[in-house]
């Protein structure tokens, strides 16, 4: 409220919000013990508003608008705000993915990227054998964007196209010092080795993964209601399309085991084509994700198995992309 908390019309408003009429020079108030104790809770509660709003004013300049976000109980209020920070946010986004794509050295990227110090090691591998995307960022158009949450940090997935007709990618963004900067990880699919390599045999025989996960259909009704949940794996390219149809490597997970889970309703996300994690630009049937895999050669037999299903989408966050928890009690109400 206000300085001096008075109303156009000269009256002053009490903490409760209720508008009371000033006392005329004339007028005699009698303060007894009563008036005291009521003035004196006046005073802690107006000591407490200011106090709250202190806070929440500490954490919107720290926060770049995303307390106001959590501290706001109503409906209507979260979603303008929600909306203002995406606004706020998107003239960032155009200039790190743009900054990031024109710059002319490693170094001069590692500025637009998120976590640069973590990014610079696997940046300088993957370029070392993949050709640095060209893209004429004049021609780039955002044609999508929404704001995500996970484990509430506040982040900004946008949709790109070069030109009309061109190409199209998406690309995530995270707020770091004030600035919102590239998920590089999320942006190259990077995985810890190469796909076709690892199921050919070479390199490390466990390796965390951004893949594009198809369910393998069942086939009678007594198939489809069995335990087991088979999908196959396939790695994409930067800009959505498939590295390799034919390296596609058959997985089996158990249903009701958090990784089925998981998988199972991404799956069921990207049939109803719901959810902030269904990708724009992939085939349909395939969803994404982020899973630690092993590979096992014994005995001249090579197979593979999961590890752990992370995360059901790119972005470098642990957060699952569903509430695991509520998806137990859905299926075994709580037991």
């Amino acid at each position: 409220m206000p300085a001096g908390n008075e109303t156009d019309d000269g009256r002053r408003a009490s903490p409760d919000g209720l508008e009371k009429s000033p006392e005329s020079p004339g007028e005699k108030t009698h303060r007894g013990p009563g008036k005291r104790r009521s003035k004196s809770l006046l005073l802690r509660i107006v000591a407490l508003w200011a106090l709250m709003m202190g806070a929440a004013l500490w954490l919107h300049r720290h926060n770049s608008g995303v307390a106001a976000v959590v501290v706001d109980g109503n409906e209507a209020g979260r979603e303008g705000k929600k909306v203002a920070l995406l606004a706020s946010a998107l003239p960032g986004c155009h200039k790190s993915l743009a900054g990031f794509l024109s710059a002319d050295r490693p170094e001069e990227r590692l500025r637009f990227v998120a976590n640069p110090i973590a990014a610079a090691g696997k940046m300088e591998s993957f370029y070392g054998s993949k050709p640095f995307p060209q893209v004429d960022t004049g021609s780039l158009v955002r044609v999508g964007q929404e704001l995500l949450n996970l484990d509430g940090e506040w982040m900004v997935r946008t949709l790109w196209q070069e030109g009309e007709g061109g190409d199209r990618f998406d690309a995530v963004f995270r707020l770091e010092s004030g600035e919102w900067l590239l998920d590089w990880d999320h942006f190259a699919r990077f995985n810890s080795s190469p796909w076709v390599p690892f199921l050919a045999g070479d390199g490390p025989d466990e390796g965390e993964f951004r893949l594009l996960a198809r369910e393998i259909p069942s086939g009678d009704k007594a198939e489809r209601w069995e335990r087991q949940l088979r999908f196959v794996l396939l790695s994409p390219e930067a800009w959505g399309l498939l590295e390799n149809p034919e390296a596609a490597q058959e997985f089996v997970v158990d249903r009701l085991s958090d990784d089925g889970l998981l998988l199972e309703s991404s799956f069921a996300a990207g049939r109803e084509a719901t959810g902030p994690f269904v990708g724009a630009m992939e085939p349909e049937g395939l969803v994404r994700i982020r899973v630690i895999l092993k590979r096992i050669d014994f005995g001249g037999v090579r197979k593979f198995e999961v590890g752990r299903i992370i995360a059901c989408h790119w972005i470098t966050s642990d957060a699952p992309g569903f509430d695991i928890g509520k998806l137990k009690d859905d299926i075994f109400g709580g037991n």
